[in-house]
């Protein structure tokens, strides 16, 4: 049994090992966690599968032959499909679909010995989807005539879809850039911006999860570094030590440790000058930006 189990990890083990998969894993997970931490609903349960799924198809794109622009498009594509499977509640539940299956089976036997009274089998899963289906634009366009009414509308479906996206599209995006491009930085840098910006508005787990978002973040670019290098030394029949990654990492480990932990802990610079300026110029239009988002989010 653990030859077999072995067997299936050594499988399944991706190409450039499992330690920066699961970085990248770890980061992006980061982002739903502190956005579901600032909502004391359900509504944002899909987050997590979603930069999950976001995750594997932006390893499988990167890996494949087609161009950003393809790539881009495929996934957005994907990606608002799925979005508004798993915020509409589109899908039937396993319980219902197991059922279903089992009613298949029953109707296929009835079927065969000539009879063929009841209904046909998935109809019940496809009319729950319908029905989820119909809720979800119904209540789009009641948020759509709340706002051409110039009315606060209070139905948060739009905020959720844009956030899923968001997700998605982040954690779409740093799969690309880190696998596809070898920039940690840059792929993860919208991820960790909103993970930093959660933060900075209501702290909490948040701060948390900005510290091992930056973490990870850190030891990818080093990771995406030596593979930038190793490929140039390849292409020029360079000889390079075969251990080179655990030297990256022995002397890696402190310094981005250390970093990490100093800007986890440094004590927050407060200019009360500086403070009273900013919002001296920056009030007025953020009391507008407010008022517009709650127009159209609610509170």
């Amino acid at each position: 049994m653990a030859a077999l189990l072995a067997r299936i990890v050594n499988r399944l083990r991706p190409r450039d090992g499992w330690a920066p998969f699961l970085l990248t894993l770890v980061a992006l997970l980061c982002l739903p966690a502190a956005l579901i931490q600032q909502s004391s609903g359900a509504e944002n349960a899909s987050l997590i599968p979603l930069a999950v799924l976001a995750l594997l198809l932006g390893f499988r794109l990167a890996r494949s032959q087609l161009s950003g622009r393809s790539a881009a498009i495929l996934g957005g594509l994907l990606g608002l499909l799925l979005v508004v499977l798993a915020v509409g509640r589109i899908l039937p539940p396993l319980s219902l679909l197991s059922n279903e299956v089992g009613y298949a089976f029953g109707w296929l036997k009835d079927w065969v010995q000539g009879e063929m009274a009841r209904p046909l089998p998935f109809s019940t899963a496809l009319a729950f989807a319908v029905q989820r289906a119909s809720t979800l634009g119904t209540r789009l366009w009641w948020w759509g005539q709340a706002v051409a009414g110039d009315a606060q509308t209070q139905d948060q479906i739009v905020l959720q879809l844009l956030t899923a996206y968001l997700v998605w599209a982040a954690a779409l995006f740093a799969t690309w850039q880190i696998y596809r491009r070898h920039a940690a930085l840059l792929g993860l840098a919208p991820a960790a911006t909103i993970v930093a910006i959660a933060a900075f508005f209501r702290g909490g787990m948040a701060l948390f999860y900005l510290v091992v978002a930056l973490y990870c973040m850190f030891w990818l670019a080093a990771l995406c570094r030596l593979w930038t290098q190793t490929e140039r030394w390849e292409e020029e029949g360079t000889d390079y030590p075969d251990g080179l990654g655990l030297e990256l990492v022995l002397a890696y480990a402190p310094w981005v440790t250390l970093i990490v932990l100093v800007a986890a802990f440094f004590p927050v610079l407060y200019p009360h000058s500086v403070h009273r300026a900013f919002w001296g110029v920056a009030e007025e239009p953020w009391e507008q930006m407010v008022h517009t988002a709650e127009r159209f989010v609610g509170p």
